[in-house]
């Protein structure tokens, strides 16, 4: 009966010690998951009473994905037979509109060239700098889980029944029969200094028909405090928050350098959201560029297409051999090729980051329709739908903006992203060096263990005022207590390990040291190729307009013979209107270029985002410079446009001023310039206006009214549409700033 009766409250023990285990652990993660969903927007993903480094702008995740329309539900593509003669809707964009689009439809950095096809994991998303925190592997959060406290309980239920040879084995019997119940908790946690403490609770529970025991069934238990200090290798809170606990040589995890390592993922991340506004830009004046050179060659083909009348006329009279006919006609088709190429283009590469200089070097290939959907594409929006878009930037008169050299360069160094995820990488292989060092160190380890042991007949007796009654009781009074204390050591003969560490960290920081320094002089270098391609690009714009001002001469000369009735060589005419042709190409192909040169000046010196007013959001002050809005600025009166106008878009022909955000820089080199305002003195248009043609607005371009600052001074000089001495009297459309319509009816 007394064993019988010590069952029951064995097994009701054994199952309040499960239940009270499983609440344990139920109650711990609730409660620590309400305090992260409480708490993670105030203080980060750490408790507030760590110091740690603050993780700026890590992209929340959120596991819900959006619906994307179905890609293959699109219109038709546009192409020079579908549009040869049909009208369009226009969808006039500025650039600051297309980067804003651009950024609100992208999931993905995209590029051009089907890197997203081909390569798919180098593709940068803004999901990125999130995947690489919550890394279980190597993120900021992995590192920090090496030093979360651990609750561990175990429960072993064991029947034994065996014959023994010996009767002192057997207790005093030879059959030994015993049941047998283990119950173990364990609470440990590592701390930053490497330190390693347990609380452990053992209960046993051990009925048995060992005729010498004092009770038939009996409970031990005992709770016993551990501490293990290492003394040499893995002690301290430099070594363990660089490398980690547990870690070994060349794999360092620790909560610093994982830190390190997300923010040279930021870094990443800024370099691709960099490279894909600069992407968009290059696109849309690749896109102006394609409109403009549509309209010259339309022209062209339009005044090849009057000589070659004039001449068939004359050929039909017999005033005029066949020859000069066909040459006209000849003429009248290659300007008509070179339009239905200017309207199609061809899917080649047009100006990417990366080709040329690092932001791009203007190429001024493709037409119209494929740099409008290279354009939708970075942009995000369908390839193809009832609208052409149509760039708004149109001003002729371009300002001169010079550079402080010494500013500029200042600036480039100092706020490269590159640069800044190479210094990091730097930093890291030092932490990585000095983590290196501490396994030159043997293992010694201090060890300290204290326990306290309770027996009883029973693991409760509340009543009974025997001392064994009770196996809690005994333990509460403490008359069974225990300690031990010791040293563990160990030491790899020779540290071959150890010093391979240590040497491959130094040839590392060697290394990552000769890179920064190769990549300061290559970004040196970028932006001195920036500056020459600016200021080339200006001179060329000059000297372009310059050179269509007399081949419009030597054609407006010819045609005034024309009109008189003398005779002049066709072929003198011919070349004067291919000349025409060119230099007015060349002239909107140096507009184009000194845009892009504008703005890879802005890409050499990392002030791309402020200069197009893209802020990234999170960024701390080290990285993204505050910016301070502008002040408006009053836009210039539109042209009263006529009614009467033939010429297409001339309902478009005053532009869109915009605002430029000014920027307030970090590195103070001396002291701030006056806020000044840059106009540039624009062209006398109405010196060139023929009788049917609109003259173009008198319009200032505006650089923006700029918070000077430390690193940069800009001066401006008058446009290049101001230094014309030789302004013939009349006027071309050709060179009006008004949107093209490439798609209007051709002339048979």
């Amino acid at each position: 009966m007394r064993a019988c009766s010590l069952r029951m409250p064995r097994r009701v023990c054994g199952c309040v010690l499960l239940a009270g285990a499983f609440l344990t652990i139920l109650s711990g993660c609730s409660s620590y998951d309400w305090w992260r969903l409480k708490n993670d927007n105030k203080y980060g993903t750490t408790h507030p009473e760590e110091v740690v480094t603050q993780v700026d702008y890590t992209v929340p995740v959120n596991a819900t994905i959006e619906h994307d329309p179905d890609p293959i539900q699109t219109m038709q593509p546009r192409t020079v037979l579908s549009d040869k003669d049909g009208a369009c809707e226009y969808w006039d964009m500025s650039v600051e509109e297309a980067i804003q689009y651009g950024l609100m439809n992208s999931k993905v950095m995209r590029k051009l060239g089907g890197t997203v096809i081909r390569t798919p994991e180098a593709v940068t998303t803004r999901y990125d700098t999130a995947i690489q925190y919550t890394d279980p592997r190597t993120g900021p959060e992995a590192a920090l889980a090496a030093f979360d406290a651990e609750f561990a309980t175990r429960a072993f239920f064991e029947n034994n029944d065996r014959a023994v040879n010996n009767r002192f084995f057997g207790g005093g019997t030879n059959f030994f029969v015993q049941d047998l119940n283990i119950y173990q908790t364990e609470l440990r946690k590592r701390a930053a200094t490497g330190s390693q403490f347990s609380l452990r609770s053992n209960t046993e529970y051990d009925a048995n028909n060992a005729p010498a025991n004092l009770f038939p069934s009996a409970w031990q238990t005992n709770i016993e405090a551990e501490v293990r200090q290492p003394l040499l290798q893995g002690n301290g809170l430099l070594f363990n928050r660089l490398a980690g606990p547990d870690s070994v040589p060349g794999v360092y995890n620790g909560v610093v350098i994982a830190r390190v390592e997300n923010e040279m993922t930021q870094a990443e991340f800024e370099l691709a959201l960099r490279d894909f506004v600069s992407d968009i830009v290059n696109a849309y004046w690749e896109l102006y560029y394609s409109y403009r050179n549509l309209d010259v060659l339309k022209k062209a083909r339009d005044r090849a297409l009057t000589t070659w009348q004039s001449y068939d006329a004359q050929f039909r009279e017999n005033r005029v051999d066949a020859d000069r006919e066909a040459l006209a006609r000849e003429q009248y088709y290659r300007f008509q090729l070179d339009v239905e190429a200017a309207l199609a283009g061809r899917p080649t590469i047009g100006t990417q980051t990366g080709t040329g200089d690092g932001g791009g070097t203007f190429r001024g290939i493709g037409g119209v329709q494929t740099a409008e959907r290279r354009l939708r594409l970075l942009m995000g929006v369908p390839i193809t739908d009832c609208r052409m878009i149509r760039p708004t930037e149109i001003s002729i008169e371009q300002p001169e903006i010079i550079y402080d050299w010494c500013a500029i360069s200042a600036e480039a160094l100092s706020r490269r992203p590159e640069l800044r995820r190479q210094r990091l990488e730097v930093k890291q292989r030092e932490m990585e060096l000095a983590a290196a060092r501490n396994y030159l160190s043997p293992r010694l380890d201090a060890i300290g263990l204290y326990r306290w042991r309770g027996f009883g007949n029973d693991l409760l007796a509340y009543d009974d005022p025997d001392p064994l009654a009770s196996a809690v009781g005994n333990l509460a009074d403490g008359e069974f207590q225990e300690w031990q204390l010791g040293v563990e050591f160990s030491v790899p003969l020779g540290r071959r390990l150890g010093h391979a560490a240590v040497q491959n960290a130094e040839l590392l920081i060697a290394r990552n040291r000769a890179i920064l320094r190769e990549q300061e002089r290559q970004i040196v270098y970028d932006l001195s190729n920036a500056i020459a391609e600016k200021d080339r690009a200006y001179l060329a714009a000059q000297t372009s307009l310059n050179r269509f001002k007399a081949s419009y001469n030597l054609l407006r000369s010819l045609d005034e013979q024309i009109d008189l009735g003398r005779d002049i060589d066709l072929d003198r005419l011919l070349d004067a209107q291919r000349r025409v042709v060119a230099a007015e190409v060349d002239f909107f192909t140096a507009l184009s270029s000194y845009q892009v040169a504008q703005k890879n000046v802005h890409f050499e010196k990392s002030s791309l985002f402020e200069a197009f007013g893209v802020y990234l959001d999170g960024a701390s002050d080290e990285m993204i410079p505050p910016i301070t809005p502008a002040a408006p600025i009053e836009p210039p009166p539109a042209p009263a446009v006529s009614q009467d106008s033939k010429t297409p878009g001339d309902n478009f022909a005053s532009t869109v001023s915009y605002e430029k955000p000014t920027i307030d820089r970090i590195e103070t080199v001396a002291e701030a310039l006056p806020t000044e305002q840059f106009n540039a003195t624009p062209i006398n248009w109405s010196e060139f206006a023929e009788t049917d043609a609109e003259p173009l607005a008198s319009e200032y371009v505006t650089v923006g009214q700029k918070n000077a600052v430390a690193n940069e001074a800009v001066t401006s000089s008058p446009g290049w549409g101001a230094r014309g001495d030789d302004q013939p009297k009349q006027h071309d459309e050709s060179l009006q700033a008004t949107p093209v319509d490439p798609f209007a009816t051709s002339v048979e």
